[in-house]
């Protein structure tokens, strides 16, 4: 795993002909020293903070009061660090919460997890990916398992509606016209299972959305190593802050993150790319995917 990159949207356009651009976050000493978008007094709120964050354990007394704090404002009242900054950190989290609900004492493992594995395997990156025996060979597995138990399985077909349950099981009505009859139903409780049905109420919920999506373009800029020595990453993380994705006028309040695989992971077939969006979403409140109308925006040449 490579590059962390930043989506910055400072124009608040919603124009996908006019997306913000995306920048390579710091992710050590060097990096910050050579940023010159960075000014100086910023530099030093920020080295003050990775030399704190690295060895926070340490420093109870310095965060502990503060636990239940929001890291933006931990971050402006201890360290003085400008707003921009606080994004930067803010995505090293990985939270997918709002950043006034994004705490210190949840955030503080993280970054200094991340901050502390960079190097340990190689230079240039903190994490790896397996090639083999990851997230695609558990669901073929999980398939061969299924088969030799007597599993079914039937592709590009959804259920339709539900059309009885009782206590032997449950009678489904499948897209394609047949009815079919379980022991079990398991779906996501998304208001999609069934008419009447549901389990709960989802009006007042919040639901995290996630997609898989193969693109034409190798978006091979994101995995160019930066590093002397380092290995061309075969995954790099882009973070979109809250609030920076806006479609059809309307923003989202929550943090977007893209997962990008390049086709090294044996994922996705060469000259493609495997990005992973991942977000929270209000429900009944904003259902569109920004981040392909971002992703439109990028070339399929390097």
């Amino acid at each position: 795993m490579g590059n962390w990159w930043l989506y910055d949207n400072s124009q608040g356009s919603s124009d996908a002909q006019e997306a913000g651009t995306l920048k390579r976050m710091p992710n050590g000493r060097e990096d910050i020293f050579s940023d010159r978008s960075i000014d100086v007094r910023a530099k030093r709120g920020l080295m003050k903070f990775l030399k704190f964050v690295i060895d926070f354990e340490n420093q109870s007394e310095v965060w502990e009061p503060h636990g239940e704090t929001s890291l933006p404002d931990f971050l402006a009242s201890q360290f003085r660090l400008p707003s921009s900054m606080q994004t930067v950190i803010m995505a090293l989290t990985l939270s997918l919460d709002l950043p006034s609900n994004t705490s210190v004492r949840y955030a503080l493992p993280r970054i200094a997890r991340h901050l502390t594995s960079i190097g340990v395997f190689g230079p240039g990156f903190g994490a790896v990916v397996p090639k083999w025996g990851g997230g695609a060979e558990i669901a073929q597995v999980a398939c061969r398992a299924g088969a030799v138990g007597g599993a079914v399985y039937v592709l590009g077909t959804g259920v339709s509606d539900i059309a009885s349950i009782a206590t032997s099981g449950v009678e489904l009505k499948l897209t394609n016209g047949e009815d079919v009859r379980a022991g079990y139903y398991i779906h996501a409780r998304d208001g999609q299972g069934g008419s009447g049905h549901d389990i709960e109420s989802t009006t007042s919920r919040t639901s995290l959305s996630k997609t898989i999506s193969i693109i034409s373009s190798d978006l091979f800029e994101l995995f160019k190593t930066t590093v002397e020595g380092a290995p061309t990453a075969a995954v790099s993380v882009v973070a979109f802050p809250a609030n920076s994705l806006v479609v059809h006028g309307e923003s989202s309040p929550y943090p977007v993150y893209i997962m990008a695989h390049s086709s090294d992971t044996g994922e996705c077939p060469q000259g493609q790319c495997k990005p992973y969006p991942l977000h929270i979403v209000l429900i009944h409140a904003f259902y569109d995917d920004p981040t392909y109308e971002y992703l439109s925006t990028l070339s399929d040449t390097p």
